[in-house]
């Protein structure tokens, strides 16, 4: 009956998808369906910015929304105007509560001539997602963890998988990855298995062939993410980049006088050194002191660069060294761009 469901409503919502118009497609009229929603017998209440529609008589219902309350993962990729499900009907959908973005699943084990080999499928979800809109390739590191029926570690297999635009669209689709169990062990027999966060790299076009690039930080000002560039660094291979030139080209957010930022990596990747610096248009540097990862964005309005320097030692995790750079512009009345 699952699969029937989610059939039915996955057609609904491409159907539904042509109301929205662009280059090449027909404009169709719906209205708002008066009609209540059920979920295994207890009503559902659809969160703000959802309705259910009526066109030529029939209804249609949101897709993310189904999708999700039937415990799959949807993502809508722009740039090939196409919308994935990743659903749990070809075993667990898999999770990282750290790393929001990321679900793995479909995975298959196999065993050739002594090596075990894991194939699987992972969904970028657009939603959650704040790296990819910057558009800057990059990739996801993360194990998978394998157990048997007594919740003993059996095995274990690494994803490395890049996000990135080609010809066949952007980074918001779902992707197939292959990767080796790590000693060749047999996991034909696994009871459970689990998605461990690993990374987000940067891996730009200046990298080393085949390197990965240093995880990105999180910057948050007053609850509101900013966008990040990425300078010089070695970590899996070295790129050098003017800081200061790749910083100049982020989008501008603007901030109130006095509030507070905030600069943090995720799961395992905190470096063992943290420096922050203000960039001046001379190239030249003034460090400024990090309070628990966090400083007061100064009160004169302005625009302001800064430049993070982040150093792994290499002793709980990869050895390295990075550094990054954000822009903000203080305003007395700012207006917050929350997208």
């Amino acid at each position: 009956m699952k699969k029937v469901l989610f059939g039915l409503v996955l057609g609904m919502m491409l159907g539904a998808g042509s109301s929205v118009w662009a280059a090449g497609e027909s404009v169709l009229q719906a209205v708002k369906a008066a009609v209540s929603l059920h979920m295994n017998g207890e009503a559902a209440a659809l969160p703000a910015g959802y309705e259910i529609l009526n066109y030529d008589g029939h209804v249609y219902v949101p897709l993310r929304y189904m999708a999700e309350q039937m415990g799959a993962a949807v993502s809508y990729d722009e740039r090939s105007r196409t919308v994935s499900v990743l659903s749990n009907e070809a075993g667990p959908l898999l999770h990282d509560p750290d790393y929001p973005e990321i679900y793995v699943g479909g995975l298959q084990v196999s065993q050739t001539n002594g090596s075990s080999v894991v194939t699987g499928l992972v969904l970028l979800d657009d939603t959650m997602s704040t790296i990819a809109r910057e558009r800057i390739p990059y990739a996801f590191r993360g194990d998978l963890v394998f157990y048997d029926g007594q919740s003993e570690v059996i095995g274990r297999a690494g994803i490395s998988q890049r996000f990135h635009e080609d010809a066949e669209g952007g980074p918001y689709r779902v992707q197939r990855f292959e990767t080796p169990v790590e000693g060749g062990a047999d996991l034909s027999g696994y009871a459970d298995v689990l998605l461990v966060g690993g990374f987000f790299t940067y891996q730009g076009p200046d990298s080393d062939a085949g390197a990965l690039g240093p995880p990105i930080p999180a910057v948050i000002a007053d609850g509101v993410e900013l966008p990040v560039a990425v300078g010089t660094y070695c970590w899996f291979g070295c790129a050098e980049r003017s800081l200061l030139g790749v910083t100049q080209e982020l989008p501008i957010q603007a901030v109130a006088p006095g509030a507070a930022i905030r600069t943090s990596f995720k799961g395992n990747n905190r470096p063992t050194h943290l420096l922050l610096y203000r960039l001046h248009a001379d190239g030249t540097m003034a460090e400024i002191q990090l309070m628990n990862g966090g400083f007061a964005a100064p009160e004169q309005e302005g625009v302001y660069f800064y430049a993070v320097r982040a150093v792994w030692d290499g002793k709980d995790t990869f050895g390295g060294d990075a550094s990054y750079g954000f822009v903000v512009k203080v305003e007395a009345n700012p207006v917050i761009d929350t997208q």
